[in-house]
């Protein structure tokens, strides 16, 4: 038997369209055709409110139910393992104000991903903060800064970063000095006290000396997981 040490749920809850239209459910879950979506959803689907903003807020009801109980069903069994969330880096638009998106994953893809961590739901939260420190509309230090301030429970916050834009950046890829900038931004921050880099692959193309940098400038000693004192409680 293989024990684990955390779970993650990254951004996986879609809004299914064709045959299961109006089902969020685990993109696993899920065909084309709906034939796998397991019998408890479709009982679901079949109390669901018809349309409108009561169904839409049926739907993160559920999604909300799924993060807190998987969080309370993970503490009960194995104390000790950590439960993170991983979910899109902007809340919603406008939030802050001088965030502009078109994509809204609260209405979308139905995720209160700021209610989630404003409960204490999960033991890390690594918001995927996919941007440049200089786009002005999708600041990674502005983003950064709204959700340590949301992190009222004390969770480790350790944003997402980008890492593989140093081999496919759109339109030009990131530089070492990009990323490197985006951690020491990052400790900067009270807060937070972490990254996750996406993905493995960035450090084994090591574009740009990307590995060596971190290595040389970032990361040049050992260090331990910050302490998690809410689960001896």
């Amino acid at each position: 038997m293989v024990d684990v040490f955390g779970l993650v749920v990254d951004v996986d809850l879609h809004p299914v369209h064709g045959p299961c239209e109006g089902v969020v459910a685990i993109a696993i879950l899920v065909t084309d055709t709906c034939t796998d979506v397991v019998a408890d959803v479709r009982g679901l689907v079949a109390e669901a409110p018809l349309h409108g903003e009561a169904r839409a807020q049926w739907r993160r009801d559920n999604v909300d139910t799924l993060v807190r109980e998987m969080d309370q069903r993970i503490k009960q069994l194995k104390p000790w393992v950590k439960f993170g969330i991983s979910p899109f880096g902007i809340w919603r638009p406008g939030y802050p104000p001088q965030i502009v998106t078109s994509f809204d994953q609260y209405a979308m893809l139905y995720a209160d991903a700021r209610k989630w961590l404003r409960e204490g739901w999960g033991d890390y939260h690594s918001p995927q903060l996919y941007w440049p420190i200089a786009r002005t509309g999708q600041s990674y230090p502005v983003l950064l800064d709204w959700w340590v301030r949301e992190n009222v429970r004390g969770r480790h916050l350790w944003p997402g970063n980008f890492t593989s834009r140093t081999f496919e950046g759109d339109p030009v890829p990131w530089t070492a000095d990009e990323v490197i900038g985006q951690v020491y931004v990052t400790r900067g921050r009270p807060g937070a006290t972490g990254n996750i880099h996406f993905s493995m692959k960035a450090f084994a193309l090591d574009r740009d000396s990307l590995a060596e940098k971190l290595a040389r400038e970032a990361y040049p000693d050992h260090a331990l997981p910050p302490a998690t004192p809410w689960l001896t409680r």
